[in-house]
């Protein structure tokens, strides 16, 4: 009798005295592609996609903005010099990079000791790993459910990208609805990262600042009311604001700067996307004295 009921005791108490169950936050993805960000932003690198019903761990928030579980196949890179021969982290701190390079986004940290599993190496200075458990990465939140509420999209109509969502108030001015890009700094003191290639792109011109630099203008997608920056112009272009909102060809230059979370491009000719031939860069005139 006593046996039995110090055996009962035990079985009441035991559960009391195991650690709660940590609940797992997760969600599944309604667009049919969504980009995976390397920070909380459209300003920062897409490093992975994920497909429509696809189940994400959930592990913060920020704004509008769904910190997740990285997915195996997203870029992540660090230096090759800081791993051994069997993937194990030989630094005391190692940050995980969107790409091949210290100018690219970190967003995640790997302590000494950590090993990871190396997909690849490029020029044996940097190599590409699978990101670790717990390392965030992030998505708009706009096309996240949770599991029992995720619905298809209506027939005849398709889940848009979340960083190129229309912009609420459709009656700003167009300057209004130019996503934010930080300056990169002067460009005089920033080092070349990478070789220049020649390039030509599409796309609208839009202003940066108001005061001459390598910042003043930008080339911007447009999709919906909102204009995205994909490169800087750089400067010596005569008469760039003639060109403020048209859709362009840009031909010139294509080259990173340390630093900098967007290109440059070194404009040689542009046209309106609807012409043919286009007008090639001159000097700029003196200004009248």
């Amino acid at each position: 009798m006593k046996s039995s009921l110090i055996k009962l005791v035990a079985l009441l108490v035991i559960p009391l005295l195991l650690p709660a169950q940590e609940e797992v936050e997760r969600a599944v993805v309604t667009a049919d592609r969504l980009n995976v960000r390397a920070g909380a932003g459209t300003r920062y690198e897409v490093i992975a996609q994920l497909r429509e019903h696809t189940e994400v761990r959930v592990l913060r928030r920020q704004e509008v903005w769904v910190g997740i579980q990285t997915p195996p196949h997203a870029d992540a890179w660090v230096p090759a010099n800081s791993l051994d021969a069997q993937g194990v982290v030989t630094e005391e701190e190692l940050h995980i990079h969107a790409g091949p390079g210290i100018y690219y986004t970190g967003y995640g940290v790997l302590k000494k000791g950590d090993k990871v599993e190396v997909r690849r190496k490029k020029d044996g200075l940097w190599a590409e790993i699978v990101p670790p458990e717990g390392v965030v990465s992030w998505v708009h939140g706009d096309y996240l459910k949770a599991p029992s509420t995720a619905v298809d999209p209506p027939e005849g109509e398709e889940a848009g990208d979340p960083e190129i969502a229309a912009d609420p108030t459709d009656q700003v001015e167009p300057s209004e609805q130019v996503e934010a890009l930080p300056p990169p700094g002067d460009d005089a003191a920033q080092r070349t990262v990478g070789s220049p290639q020649q390039v030509e792109r599409t796309g609208y011109i839009v202003p940066l600042g108001s005061e001459p630099g390598p910042w003043t203008f930008a080339l911007a997608q447009k999709v919906e009311q909102r204009y995205y920056p994909i490169a800087y112009l750089g400067k010596g272009y005569p008469d760039m604001k003639q060109w403020l909102w048209k859709e362009v060809v840009v031909t010139g230059m294509h080259e990173w700067l340390q630093g900098w979370p967007r290109p440059r491009i070194t404009i040689e000719s542009l046209k309106l996307a609807s012409e043919g031939e286009p007008e090639r860069a001159e000097a700029p005139a003196a200004p009248a004295e």
